[in-house]
Order: C-alpha cells, then sequence, then structure tokens
C-alpha cells in the first residue's frame, strides 16, 4: 500500500509540475536575439541597442571572437567583457546587414 501511495503521490507532482512549465518559443527568442545583435552593431548604435542585446545573456556568458578571443568558456565577468570590448567599436561602422537564414532547436 505504501508504495502505490508513493507512486501515486510521485505522478501527481510530476502532473503539476508539467502542468506549470510556461513554455518558451525558442524560435521567436532566436529571432529577437538576432534582431538586438543586428541592431548592436548598426553604424547609429547607442549602448541603449547594446544593453538591449546584452539583457539577453546571462553574466558568465562565454563567447570568441576570432583572432582576438580563441576561448569560449565562461568567465564570471563574461558579459561585463563583452559591453567594454563591444562599446569600444558602438557605432564605428559605417554599414552592416545580416540575415538569419535557419534556426536549429537542439535537446527540445
Amino acid at each position: 500500500m505504501k508504495k502505490w501511495s508513493l507512486i501515486s503521490f510521485l505522478f501527481t507532482c510530476s502532473i503539476s509540475a508539467w502542468g506549470d512549465e510556461s513554455q518558451l518559443d525558442l524560435k521567436v527568442f532566436a529571432q529577437q536575439y538576432f534582431d538586438a545583435m543586428v541592431a548592436s552593431q548598426a553604424p547609429d548604435a547607442t549602448t541603449k541597442e547594446l544593453e538591449n542585446y546584452l539583457a539577453l545573456l546571462v553574466d558568465d556568458v562565454g563567447h570568441s571572437h576570432l583572432p582576438y578571443v580563441t576561448d569560449d568558456s565562461r568567465e564570471a565577468d563574461g558579459k561585463k567583457s563583452m559591453r567594454k570590448g563591444m562599446a569600444f567599436y558602438l557605432g564605428a561602422l559605417t554599414e552592416y546587414q545580416a540575415e538569419l537564414l535557419d534556426v536549429f532547436i537542439f535537446n527540445h
């Protein structure tokens, strides 16, 4: 009897947890991320566009920027480092365009 009670309890908990999950539309997020990244590279980009892009990243983001940063491991100050590097070039481009070709979702 205890065994069936435990199984019923676990089943009920898993069903309630499953029902409460909020679903993130990864294709929408990918488009939002892409749009923010492109806006941060525009010739008229300001710190507002840069901060909109960085808001989508975690503080310990890992990144690479060849040939300068070749190791994409996570660092505690990853976002701070990206902010510093990107702010240096902010508005330096005379033109920029990009196209999101496809979105691949893994382990969904």
